[in-house]
């Protein structure tokens, strides 16, 4: 038996039970944050009491409870309407299993009492510069890439290389930022992947943002979407925040998916203009109460 005690009490936590073919799935919002998570199945009993004092449990006023474990979390920091669901994440971003498991049967409710902090585990944003007086300052190259990686690329000239057909509409007066696209985009056109992929190549020491990601020679869903976030971070600084969505890269993914990447990072879409625009400043949130 495990006692989870709360110390939090007086923080309210909205959200909805979803139940699935006898699983319950919680899907809310904190701070902004988009979460969900999934009722766990384990051999032991959760009894969860309320306290004022860490130091002090009371078993007074215990309650049976159960586990949840964050299943997919997006770490957003931006205001944004109210159009996401348990369905749309884990269609969106969850895994084969998860996404058969969604269907029907809702439950509503709130959570009045927290029970303790999970670390969230798919930061999908590289380093944020919290002293950035723009939104489209928010990241810093040498921060997202390390110190190394940029002079390597400041080096290199465009002339003696092979760029890929997805950036030709894009400006070429920022080399670096040009350059680490067209290696991104080249990396993610991969079918298979190496770990000698980029070997004798102009573009071999980006293997280091995701050599540890490789496994049976496919790439992780989660370093797909952070390499796919720091491309779309450098063509909205190239473009000045501001990119029409006929001319992104999506990598067959669907207009809704490639929508959800630009708000994690602070753009809003227009549908009128079908173009996407950098105008809130990402929230660094590392960890998330519940």
């Amino acid at each position: 038996m495990l006692i989870l005690s709360n110390c939090n009490y007086e923080e309210e936590i909205d959200f909805e039970v979803k139940e699935v073919e006898n699983k319950k799935y919680l899907e809310g919002k904190l701070d902004d944050i988009k979460f969900i998570a999934v009722e766990q199945e384990l051999p032991v009993n959760f009894i969860v009491v309320e306290s004022t004092d860490s130091n002090i449990i009371s078993l007074e006023n215990a309650k049976e409870s159960s586990l949840y474990v964050m299943e997919v979390v997006y770490e957003t920091g931006i205001e944004q309407e109210e159009d996401q669901n348990v369905y749309d994440l884990v269609n969106t971003f969850g895994t084969k299993r998860s996404i058969g498991n969604v269907k029907n049967m809702e439950i509503h409710g709130k959570l009045k009492t927290t029970v303790t902090v999970i670390e969230s585990k798919t930061q999908i944003l590289p380093p944020i510069n919290t002293e950035a007086a723009t939104p489209i300052d928010s990241f810093v190259l040498e921060d997202m890439f390390g110190q190394d990686i940029v002079e390597h690329f400041e080096k290199l000239e465009m002339e003696d290389i092979s760029l890929q057909e997805e950036l030709k509409e894009f400006t070429q007066k920022d080399k670096v930022r040009y350059l680490l696209s067209d290696a991104i985009i080249k990396v993610l056109k991969f079918k298979y992947y190496t770990r000698d992929m980029l070997e004798d190549t102009p573009y071999e020491p980006l293997m280091s943002l995701f050599i540890d990601d490789i496994e049976q020679r496919r790439l992780s869903k989660l370093a797909k979407d952070k390499l796919l976030i720091m491309l779309y971070i450098l063509l909205l600084q190239m473009e000045g925040g501001v990119i029409k969505t006929k001319i992104i890269p999506s990598f067959n993914m669907n207009h809704k998916a490639l929508i959800h990447l630009f708000k994690v990072i602070g753009c809003i879409y227009n549908e009128r203009k079908k173009e996407v625009k950098w105008i809130y400043k990402p929230k660094d949130i590392s960890r998330i109460v519940l």
